[in-house]
């Protein structure tokens, strides 16, 4: 058996070609075939169902011992699939298991690479369960981003022109994904790439045109075909059964056997499943309850049929129950698999944004403008935006200006002023003029690409109401089972000796009431539950300008008790303008100018466009002797001059406190950045800050909701208490001189005394803090610390919005949960009851068993879609649903 390996280079071939000991499977089971590229350059093909793959000369998948392997499967078109996976992974004492995305269809897990290959992995996954199981190739370099170009080939090229690419086919034998690592010295760039593969006829495949569908749609598409087969094949059985038809019950029951024989074989997928959860991992689970019930169902109607044939009926067969059956659990997987697709929606919206081509310019004068595929973009390039198109990627205006839409990313309805100088954003709309864009990132880097990373992340990410869900979902299936057969030994009692039936009559009117017990009972509702309202809430926030980065985030947040935040470009601008400068020696200006240039904090970009606009252009840089300069997060910057130590920063830091200029300045509420050259202070700069114009009436709603509310800052007191007045913040809620080590140890010290918290920041100096609060909010137009350290991130600029919508979605979305939850146990209780004749007059008959998955997940996906409506309902009325 053989494996698909992504690598080419030659260093991983003798790797892989070394490992002949460990041939197996690189991706198998599911419906469909998937093929890859292998290390001799062969294609390999992994079969359907039965995971197994075609025979290749190495056992490698192309993932280096000690990665993160993921995993994308195809035919999980029920929650409890989910489980099933988990439990097959579980099986694996060297395999670690992240998480199993339902919606994306994705497996995350860690492996040991001493013990286990990937392709075992993949091998027992696809056997366990029957799913289509693939490996994807993942990032090797944190140093760089891999660039996936699909490329159609008119002649296949040989494995040498393939050496330093990543490859592997894609949906047809003649598309190659080359992959390559790309950053801004990288040697491959995407034309370039193409354009190496020229020779071979190679052309970059359309966006969409692949064939490939998401994992979502494709479950969708296969679950409702047989959906669509067993309908049409169970309309004449249920004629038969239910129609004022001439009495021929041979005849009848013949096509009846036939076409309830095919519904069984429409659905086997569901006995497969079944026989490997027993066979590989040893428990019963939904599909082995389900098997049983339609198994039981169809053999005891053929064998009443062979009876009556005989001329020895001892009971009426009721083939219509196996069909109705069957085609009802189909259509209950039916809508789950409908659902979990609808609910990608928000990542579709993001991808729509994307444009496909761009107009490149070029650096020759003479040379005209040509269409060009957005993902062979490259750093530097230049290009063109008409009015009323979208950016293709993030960049710098170098030429025009207009009028930009960002509301698509950032949730903000008034159009942003573009000139040259000023970012945009990608999937954002040009309006009024055209724009001359130098791009920043590539496609596959921009900030659309991020969002929607983020995005895919928060939604396969789990909550602990999730992990309640499966405690409850795991109860079920035992309860069941242990229900049916009491229910069983009950009506054969009553049926003997109440209702004076035969045994063999007592026997079968039992096992009717065994066989809908078990077909009632649906787990899959619980599992659907939380995600369902989470990907909605997460949707809904995107609309808000606020993006989740994961489910345990949103949770949270509806618990905060204090709000903390930055002062410096959270609660203010960020755009501090300089009001007052003091030199006091000759030639300050420059080195200050050398100190600061680089430094992306606000106080020194302030510093920084001050000193811009008073140094001619010939003296703007001379200060090349301060050297090793080194950025100090909530303190300052640190270099040297000559050998001598260069400060600048707070007083504190640069030990200017005691100097008269620093109390007088400070005692102005302005915001100080001090310059020492070897102890002795070389320059003063005052500068102020406008407040958010939202920040007051976020202070007035939070307090009014209880909230608490608190400035950390790295600021002086008197500007700190300054801003701190402006808004309404009590002076005693507002700490400044705060060190990142400061604002980690105030939250610590909150968290003691059981209070729950929240910070919003945006600076790398925010990183500690954004790390330990119970829930952190950072900004997005803040640095990749204050990013990455956040569970939450503001996308807009309105605070006050992204805030108050950060706790109101939070709390709508554990409302939703938690009465999700109430009702998937309520219909399993009362399901339960009904089906075994608890309530005598009034039962669930076995051929009515089969709509109880789509009567529990029905409710599940209103609920889900409720808390969208509501919010739309808030929005167009400016209410407040939510308190």
């Amino acid at each position: 058996m053989g494996a698909c390996c992504p690598g080419s280079s030659e260093k991983e071939k003798k790797s892989c070609s070394g490992r002949d000991d460990q041939k197996d499977s690189c991706c198998s089971g599911g419906e469909n075939e998937t093929t890859g590229m292998g290390c001799g350059g062969e294609a390999s093909c992994c079969s359907a169902g039965d995971g197994e793959c075609t025979e290749e000369k190495d056992g490698s998948v192309g993932i280096r011992p000690g990665e993160t392997l993921q995993l994308e499967l195809r035919g999980m078109d029920c929650v409890d699939c989910v489980v099933k996976v988990e439990r097959a992974l579980a099986q694996l004492s060297s395999v670690i298991l992240i998480n199993v995305d339902y919606f994306s269809g994705l497996a995350e897990l860690q492996y040991d690479a001493e013990a286990i290959t990937p392709a075992a992995i993949i091998t027992y996954v696809a056997r366990a369960t029957g799913f289509g199981v693939k490996a994807l190739t993942t990032s090797r370099s944190t140093a760089a981003a891999i660039v996936t170009l699909p490329l159609s080939f008119s002649t296949m090229p040989p494995l040498e022109a393939l050496d330093g690419f990543d490859t592997r086919f894609g949906s047809n034998s003649h598309i190659i994904e080359v992959s390559f690592p790309v950053h801004i010295d990288s040697p491959y760039r995407p034309r370039d790439v193409l354009e190496q593969f020229k020779a071979f006829g190679a052309e970059l495949v359309p966006v969409g045109s692949d064939g490939h569908r998401d994992m979502a749609t494709h479950d969708l598409i296969v679950v409702g075909v047989r959906t669509f087969a067993c309908v049409v094949l169970s309309i004449p059985v249920l004629v038969l059964a239910w129609a004022n038809l001439p009495y021929r019950p041979v005849l009848y029951g013949s096509i009846s056997v036939g076409l309830t024989t095919l519904i069984q074989g429409v659905a086997f997928p569901i006995i497969s499943s079944a026989c490997r959860s027993i066979v590989y991992l040893h428990q019963a689970d939904m599909s082995v309850l389900v098997a049983i019930s339609t198994l039981t169902a169809y053999v005891s109607s053929v064998v009443s049929y062979a009876f009556e044939v005989a001329g020895r009926p001892f009971s009426p067969p009721f083939f219509e129950t196996s069909a109705l059956l069957v085609t009802l659990i189909f259509l209950g997987r039916t809508i789950s698999a409908a659902t979990r697709r609808s609910t990608g929606s928000a990542l579709r919206e993001l991808c729509r944004l994307q444009p496909s081509g761009v107009i490149l310019l070029s650096d020759e004068k003479e040379a005209q403008p040509q269409s060009l595929d957005s993902r062979l973009i490259y750093y530097g390039d230049v290009i063109r935006i008409p009015p009323e198109t979208r950016i293709a990627t993030d960049g710098l205006v170098v030429s025009g200006s207009s009028d930009a839409d960002e509301s698509s990313v950032t949730g903000e309805s008034v159009a942003v002023p573009k000139q040259k100088g000023s970012r945009v954003i990608a999937g954002t709309l040009n309006l009024g003029g055209t724009l001359d864009v130098q791009a920043t990132q590539l496609v596959h880097e921009n900030s659309l690409s991020r969002i929607t990373a983020l995005i895919k992340q928060a939604q396969s990410s789990r909550s602990p109401v999730q992990d309640l869900a499966n405690k409850l979902s795991a109860i079920i299936l035992p309860v069941a089972a242990f229900s049916a057969c009491i229910a069983f030994l009950v009506w054969v009692i009553v049926g003997r000796y109440v209702q004076y039936y035969s045994i063999t009559s007592s026997s079968v009117q039992a096992l009717t009431y065994a066989i809908a017990i078990l077909v009632v009972s649906c787990p899959c509702a619980i599992g659907l539950a939380i995600p369902m309202v989470i990907s909605v809430a997460i949707r809904i926030a995107i609309r808000e300008g606020v993006l989740f980065r994961s489910a345990d985030a949103l949770q949270r947040a509806h618990d905060i008790d204090v709000l903390v935040f930055d002062k410096t470009g959270t609660l203010t601008q960020g755009y501090l303008t300089t009001e007052r400068v003091e030199i006091l020696v000759e030639g300050a200006m420059q080195i200050v100018n050398a100190l600061v240039k680089d430094n992306k904090h606000p106080i020194s970009q302030g510093v920084r466009r001050y000193l811009d606009a008073h140094l001619s252009a010939a003296t703007q840089y001379r200060g090349g002797t301060v050297m090793d300069i080194v950025s100090l997060p909530g303190k300052g910057i640190k270099a040297s001059v000559c050998g001598f130590p260069l400060l600048g920063g707070s007083p504190t830091f640069t030990g200017a406190c005691s100097h008269p200029l620093s109390t007088e300045l400070q005692s102005s509420g302005l915001t100080l950045f001090t310059v020492t050259l070897a102890g002795q202070a070389i320059a003063f700069f005052g500068l102020v800050d406008t407040p958010r114009p939202e920040a007051s009436a976020l202070v007035v709603e939070l307090t009014r909701r209880g909230k608490g509310v608190m400035i950390f800052s790295g600021d002086t007191t008197a500007a700190v208490h300054h801003l701190a007045n402006t808004i309404g913040i009590s002076l005693d809620n507002a700490f400044a001189a705060y060190t990142p080590e400061d604002k980690d140890a105030a939250i610590i010290a909150l968290q003691a005394k059981g209070q729950r918290v929240c910070f919003v920041g945006d600076g790398t100096n925010d990183g500690p803090a954004l790390s330990r609060a119970d829930v952190a909010l950072a900004i997005a137009a803040g640095s990749d610390v204050a990013l990455t350290a956040a569970g939450a991130v503001l996308l807009g600029s309105d605070l006050r919005r992204g805030v108050l919508a950060l706790l109101d979605i939070a709390a709508a979305a554990r409302m939703h949960a938690y009465w999700a939850l109430a009702w998937c146990i309520f219909y399993n209780l009362f399901a339960i009851l009904l089906a075994s004749g608890a309530f005598i007059k009034v039962r669930i008959e076995p051929r009515w068993a089969g709509i109880g998955e789509m009567v529990s997940v029905l409710p599940v996906v209103a609920i889900g879609f409720w808390l969208d409506v509501r919010w739309a309902w808030r929005s167009r009325f400016g209410m407040r649903v939510y308190h």
